[in-house]
């Protein structure tokens, strides 16, 4: 039992060490940054709602919901993007949550 357990955390371990994320930028423990989606920005519509979607994985196991830019600008109404972002956080490979925010009219 006790050498099953060492094998399932250093597995774990290994696993979220040695995996990386879109931006290059990993921890040990956590992992979390923003960045924005190029190619969306349209300098000239106003910022006027703000609209969000997200996706979560659980274990590599269970994987759902839709981070997609279509979704956020339903989520909130929006029929023209000022600009986007996206976020990602990474809690020891255990727990993923990926969303993207958009902003526009």
């Amino acid at each position: 039992m006790k050498k099953a357990l060492i094998l399932i955390l250093s597995t774990l371990v290994l696993t979220s060490c040695g995996s990386s994320t879109r931006s290059g930028v990993t921890g040990g423990l956590v992992s979390s940054w923003k960045d924005t989606i190029s190619g969306v920005a349209d300098n000239s519509v106003e910022v006027e709602k703000r609209g969000e979607a997200c996706a979560t994985n659980i274990l590599g196991i269970v994987a759902s919901g839709d981070s997609s830019i279509e979704t956020a600008k339903r989520n909130a109404g929006i029929k023209k993007v000022a600009f986007a972002d996206t976020s990602y956080l990474n809690v020891l490979g255990l727990y993923q949550k990926g969303c993207t925010v958009v902003k526009g009219k």
